[in-house]
């Protein structure tokens, strides 16, 4: 009954009606529980009526994998993070601006008007959940597969494989598979306080132990069919007999798996980045809830046990990514 329940709620909140009251009503929590209520009526049709909706993969969508994420103030980083997954196989990006004041919008104006870039302005507080759930239901069937990521976290195929072909293979071994849980790698400051040139992939190069607790968490990369919404930025409510599941075939229930797989496909994760940047990141504010984050997040996360240079691997000169530069960045000790 408590299985039901949940996809009833997640059919609910994902629902297109349901989002848009979100939309208007802000960051009411007292409001938002009211219409949940009063509304899941939505969802209990929905979830009868996929009974009888097919859940198979399309075979030729009209671009195989797309990205979803929420961002506030983050230009400095769009460039490089778009590019990067551009030149792994992403074709379709679904970019939420959260009442950024940087620029965000005139900055990717040209992606926006070659279509790898979808804008959505998107006000309030704790709306990362709204935009997961806005990409999966108004975009979901243009995709194979949409991942659900921040700017923060970057997609690396440690086996040297094109990405889509690994998910390809990932849902085929795994046929009860609605999503891939890609597993964090928490990267730290590499000793840097402040924020120095070179771009996050080819600065930050020092890391935690692959069993390090946090990197237990996932994020998801799912098949938009078989998900009825995300009640959590880390995972999804699946459809029928589906779930999520790692590489290694570890079937994840929540937002942490029991094992850290980094086999095929793993999450990097440059949580602090350097010490002025964590303050900034900290005055953003966290786009799942009301709080600030605390100080001591920064000591938790500032993890460089291990020397890890294979995302200079990543940016081949002759790719593409013309709006990257290869920035140096000055070797450092680990902190």
């Amino acid at each position: 009954m408590g299985k039901l329940v949940r996809k009833i709620m997640a059919a609910t909140e994902s629902s297109l009606p349901v989002l848009r009251m979100f939309d208007r009503l802000g960051s009411r929590p007292n409001g938002r529980r009211i219409i949940r209520l009063l509304f899941c009526w939505i969802g209990l049709f929905r979830v009868i009526g996929g009974i009888f909706s097919s859940c198979r993969k399309k075979s030729a969508p009209d671009c195989a994998l797309a990205v979803a994420a929420i961002v506030k103030n983050e230009a400095p980083y769009l460039n490089e993070w778009i590019s990067y997954h551009i030149r792994i196989g992403v074709g379709k990006f679904y970019i939420f601006d959260n009442d950024s004041t940087d620029c965000t919008r005139e900055l990717l104006q040209p992606l926006i008007a070659d279509g790898r870039v979808v804008y959505h302005r998107l006000s309030g507080k704790q709306r990362q959940i709204d935009a997961y759930n806005l990409a999966l239901r108004k975009y979901g069937r243009l995709h194979r597969y949409i991942a659900m990521i921040d700017l923060d976290e970057f997609i690396y195929v440690t086996d040297g494989k094109r990405l889509v072909d690994r998910l390809d293979d990932f849902f085929e071994m795994y046929p009860n598979a609605g999503g891939c849980a890609l597993n964090w790698a928490i990267f730290g400051s590499s000793g840097y306080r402040e924020k120095p040139d070179g771009l996050v992939t080819q600065t930050y190069l020092h890391r935690s132990v692959q069993d390090f607790p946090k990197n237990r968490h996932i994020k998801t990369v799912c098949i938009p069919e078989r998900v009825w919404g995300f009640p959590n930025p880390h995972y999804a409510v699946y459809r029928r007999r589906y779930g999520a599941f790692t590489f290694s075939g570890e079937r994840v229930e929540g937002a942490m798996s029991n094992t850290v797989d980094w086999s095929s496909v793993r999450l990097n994760h440059y949580f602090t980045k350097s010490y002025s940047e964590f303050l900034e990141k900290r005055s953003r504010g966290m786009a799942d809830n009301a709080d600030i984050r605390a100080i001591s997040d920064f000591e938790a996360h500032d993890i460089n046990d291990v020397s890890d240079a294979g995302m200079m691997g990543a940016w081949d000169l002759d790719g593409g990514g013309e709006d990257v530069r290869r920035d140096g960045a000055e070797d450092v000790e680990p902190r």
